[in-house]
C-alpha cells in the first residue's frame, strides 16, 4: 500500500438544473483542483462531467499536473444521469486497482458526487444497485464517499446511496464558494491523516 498515494474521483454536475450555478461551479472546482496541488503527498484525479451522457475530463492523472476546467468545458444543459456512470466508474477503478500492485496501491480512495437534482433515467444501475456496490468498497476496502448537493433532498437521495458525508449548500455563488472550500479542506486533512474534518469555520457556511 502505498501511504503517500490517494485516489480522488469527482463527478460534477452539469445539467441544465446547474445553469445558474454554471460559473460559480467552475471556478469552484478549479479552486479545488489548485488546492489539492499544493496539500501534502500524492494523488491521481478523475473528473468525470455528467448530464444525459458523460464526458471523462481527467482521467487518473497527477493531480499537479490537472488542468484547469474552462467555461466551454462546462455548458450546462440536459438531465442529469448520474447512477450509470458511477456505477461504471466503480467497477472500472475496482479492477484496476486489484490488478496493481500492493506496493503500488492508493492508501485512500475517495469518491466526491457534486449533484444538483436526482437521478431519474439511469437503467444500467439502480439506487439499489449503487448503494450495494458503495457500502461494499466503504466496509471492505475503506473507501470515502462524499455527496455534495443544492437541494433540500440531498441528504436522503445521498443515502438511498449508501453516503453519508453530506454537504448540502445554497444556490448561490457563495454557498458554492464555501462548498467547495469545505471540500478542500475535507479531503486535504484526509490524505495528510487519514480522516475526514471539513473545519469547524467551514460548517457554518456550506448550508
Amino acid at each position: 500500500m502505498n501511504r503517500d498515494l490517494t485516489e480522488i474521483v469527482v463527478f460534477l454536475d452539469k445539467s441544465a438544473f446547474i445553469e445558474p450555478l454554471a460559473g460559480a461551479m467552475v471556478d469552484g472546482y478549479n479552486h479545488f483542483i489548485n488546492n489539492q496541488k499544493g496539500a501534502p503527498g500524492e494523488a491521481n484525479l478523475s473528473t468525470i462531467l455528467f448530464n444525459n451522457t458523460a464526458k471523462i475530463f481527467h482521467s487518473r492523472v497527477n493531480v499537479k499536473n490537472a488542468k484547469n476546467i474552462g467555461a466551454a468545458d462546462f455548458v450546462p444543459q440536459g438531465s442529469a444521469l448520474l447512477l450509470n456512470p458511477l456505477g461504471k466508474e466503480i467497477n472500472d477503478l475496482g479492477v484496476v486497482l486489484h490488478k496493481t500492485d500492493e506496493k503500488d496501491r492508493p492508501w485512500k480512495v475517495i469518491f466526491i458526487i457534486i449533484a444538483s437534482a436526482q437521478d431519474g433515467g439511469s437503467k444500467k444501475f439502480s439506487p439499489n444497485k449503487i448503494r450495494e456496490m458503495i457500502e461494499l468498497q466503504r466496509h471492505v476496502y475503506s473507501w470515502e464517499f462524499i455527496f455534495l448537493g443544492t437541494t433540500i433532498n440531498s441528504p436522503l437521495i445521498a443515502n438511498s446511496l449508501g453516503i453519508h458525508r453530506v454537504f448540502n449548500f445554497s444556490t448561490s455563488a457563495e454557498g458554492t464558494a464555501s462548498v467547495f472550500e469545505a471540500l478542500s479542506i475535507a479531503v486535504t486533512n484526509q490524505r495528510k491523516n487519514g480522516f475526514i474534518d471539513s473545519g469547524e469555520e467551514y460548517r457554518g457556511k456550506i448550508k
